[in-house]
């Protein structure tokens, strides 16, 4: 259980930080942090995508990444809900008129790559 709650509140703290903070190094420290703070304690994965890498790895088994991609989800609702409830304009995103989702682009991986290399570096794994 206290894989899991470290797992919601690392989340919870890494959307507040990416949502509040302009500066990327100030998300990027605070997401070091999270990671010194529960990487001992969890892994720090804090995102799907790092909790599906360990399954990949065979880190973890596919019913405990259920369980932190739960409480991920979780933890991004809420402080979704914080951000909703402390904002006073809402920021409606609205896709293009062709309706069409858009796909991944090389920044997104690129990020995801550097989030997963933060994660692996800060939570104390080997290499």
């Amino acid at each position: 259980m206290k894989k899991y709650s470290i797992e919601f509140l690392g989340t919870f703290f890494l959307l507040l930080i990416s949502a509040l903070a302009d500066n990327p190094i100030a998300i990027g420290v605070g997401l070091a942090v999270l990671c010194y703070i529960g990487g001992h304690i969890s892994g720090a994965h804090y995102n799907p995508a790092v909790s599906i890498a360990m399954v990949i790895r065979g880190e973890i088994n596919k019913v405990e990444c259920g369980k932190f991609i739960l409480s991920q989800v979780l933890g991004a609702v809420v402080a979704s809900l914080v951000l909703l409830g402390c904002s006073s304009v809402v920021t409606v995103m609205v896709l293009a008129s062709s309706g069409d989702t858009p796909s991944p682009s090389l920044p997104e991986e690129t990020e995801t790559n550097a989030l997963l290399a933060t994660v692996k570096s800060g939570s104390g794994w080997p290499p």
